[in-house]
């Protein structure tokens, strides 16, 4: 039968013939003489030395291992031979002394039952000591063996290497051994690695083979970290992560602390960009969330104006940062459960230590400049312009410039389609109206409309085929209505009062109001002129002096 001794480890080195074990026992396990394997590479045993150490019949051949499984094969070792089993037991028994009994007799446990013992006696003492079976004492009390007894007692403090550091009682799982005081010896379980604050170009907490790069702590509940031993950025006592620099700076006059701040000299250190690679049509996202709730990780919706987020350009006095310029997220009406509307500010400093709004796109997609709220024009408020310019003086216009060595000036277009969806196309129909520019004045509580120019689909379109014309209107005097009062249509011609009557045709003839003698008009206006078609003597023209109408030559008309 095959006998194979494998406890522990080993250590070899190519061309010496000397083996170290961890946690073997071969002075006593029987293994000289036997056959040597590890790594498939066997060599015979010349000789045991003691429990951990052994020497080879020739010098190791294979490769040079640390912590490395072996087996023994005992078939032809000392382990064999029933002789040699014995001698073993003497040294054992021996060794028994250390534990201060002194056994009356050793051998198997047959060996034992075998003894003829008397109550004369009792207090003898058996080993058993077998080998293969754990060492154990039987006492004979004058009637009977008594036992076990292990020889080995309780645990003592451990002692282990220079120093004397063992593992002491107790402890739970995670712990470590730490050293408790300057006394060798001393050692406690814990919880918390306690480590010097180190330095930037020597970190507490550092790699092999890269001592100047890793964690310290430049003062007392600060983390700092560093790298190629220069400071890389710390985290400071209010929780916040300063990039680049060793302390925070205030971001703003009112002395506003950012959570992460990020500090440099140049491009490269003061950049922050954000990638994205994948195949999709989804690009990078940079989410700004407000709740009002006071707790981390509950929900609370915010009110009308209540800011969502912004983002902030400062920029330094010499002194302090003040902010320049924003771009401020705000809730813009009564938020709900799935209902969140909300507009965008833009808010510049015009000279001072604070920013105001310019100009916002609301969340009906209204652009204001000069103003945060839509004003509606019309003679109820029924209209929501979707761009808006607001001012107090004469800045407030919108003007358009084109520089250009050409003749072509600049245009302010307005077109229509009747299509459904933007973007999508759909041919105009006469009399529809394709734009018109009014003016709208404040009666104390609307915006009525005083004056508008507009242009009107004048005749049927087609491809290539877009007749129009221009229509002048006013309101007049007690009235919020606009009336037409001048048209130019698509042939040129020139007509008053709704295309009531032509002042110039197409021909560029000029044309008069036509009555006849009877029902010619007061005359109370003078330099009035009119067309009587049924005038005596070829009489057709006649101008009013105030009083009268009259011939050419003079004469009343009558």
């Amino acid at each position: 039968m095959i006998s194979i001794y494998l406890n522990g480890t080993v250590s070899v080195t190519n061309g010496d013939g000397v083996v170290t074990g961890s946690g073997t026992a071969w002075a006593v396990a029987g293994v000289n003489g036997g056959m040597f394997s590890s790594a498939g590479v066997s060599v015979p045993i010349l000789s045991v030395e003691s429990d951990t150490s052994l020497t080879l019949a020739y010098p190791w051949p294979g490769t040079t291992a640390t912590g490395a499984a072996y087996a023994i094969q005992r078939d032809n070792s000392d382990a064999a031979s029933v002789v040699d089993l014995y001698d073993r037991l003497s040294r054992v028994l021996v060794t028994l002394s250390l534990v201060s009994i002194d056994p009356d007799a050793s051998g198997t446990l047959a060996e034992r039952d075998a003894l003829v013992l008397s109550t004369d006696d009792e207090g003898f003492w058996f080993c058993h000591a077998e080998f293969g079976v754990a060492f154990a004492y039987y006492r004979w009390t004058g009637t009977a063996w008594e036992g076990p007894f292990d020889p080995k007692g309780e645990q003592g403090v451990p002692g282990v290497g220079v120093g004397g550091y063992g593992l002491p009682a107790g402890g739970a799982t995670g712990q470590f051994l730490l050293k408790a005081s300057g006394t060798d010896g001393d050692a406690e379980w814990a919880n918390t690695v306690l480590l010097s604050p180190g330095s930037a170009s020597g970190p507490s907490l550092a790699f092999d083979g890269d001592a100047d790069t890793g964690i310290y702590s430049p003062d007392a509940d600060i983390i700092g970290f560093s790298t190629a031993g220069v400071l890389a950025g710390v985290i400071d006592t209010a929780g916040r992560f300063n990039l680049g620099n060793d302390e925070s700076i205030s971001m703003n006059i009112v002395g506003s602390h950012p959570k992460l701040q990020v500090h440099g000299t140049d491009t490269d250190t003061t950049t922050i960009a954000q990638y994205r690679w994948q195949n999709t049509s989804t690009g990078v996202q940079h989410y700004l969330n407000h709740s009002k709730s006071a707790t981390i990780g509950a929900h609370a919706a915010l009110s009308n104006d209540d800011g969502i987020g912004s983002w902030i350009a400062a920029l330094s006095d010499g002194t302090k940062f003040i902010d320049g310029i924003s771009i401020q997220a705000v809730a813009d009406g009564a938020q709900a459960v799935d209902s969140t509307p909300a507009a965008i500010n833009f808010r510049t400093n015009s000279g001072g230590t604070a920013t105001t709004i310019k100009g916002r796109l609301t969340a009906a997609g209204q652009w204001l400049f000069g103003h945060i709220a839509s004003v509606p024009v019309g003679a109820t408020n029924n209209q929501s312009p979707i761009l808006q310019v607001h001012g107090l003086g004469t800045d407030a216009q919108a003007d358009i410039y084109r520089w250009a060595a050409s003749t072509g000036g600049a245009t302010l277009g307005l077109a229509k389609s009747r299509g459904a969806t933007a973007g999508t196309r759909g041919i105009v129909s006469s009399g529809d109206t394709l734009g018109s520019i009014q003016a709208f004045g404040d009666d104390g509580t609307n915006f009525p409309p005083a004056a508008r120019i507009q242009v009107v689909v004048d005749g049927t379109p087609g491809a290539g085929d877009m007749p129009g014309r221009i229509e002048l209107a006013t309101t007049q005097d007690g009235s919020t209505t606009l009336n037409e009062r001048l048209r130019i249509d698509n042939a040129g011609v020139i007509s008053h009062r709704a295309n009531a009557q032509v002042i110039v045709d197409a021909n560029s003839h000029l044309h008069l109001r036509s009555y006849t003698v009877a029902t010619v008009p007061s005359a109370s206006v003078s330099a009035q002129m009119i067309y009587v078609s049924d005038g005596t003597s070829n009489k057709r023209l006649a101008i009013s002096d105030g009083t009268n109408w009259r011939w050419p030559d003079g004469i009343v008309v009558s």
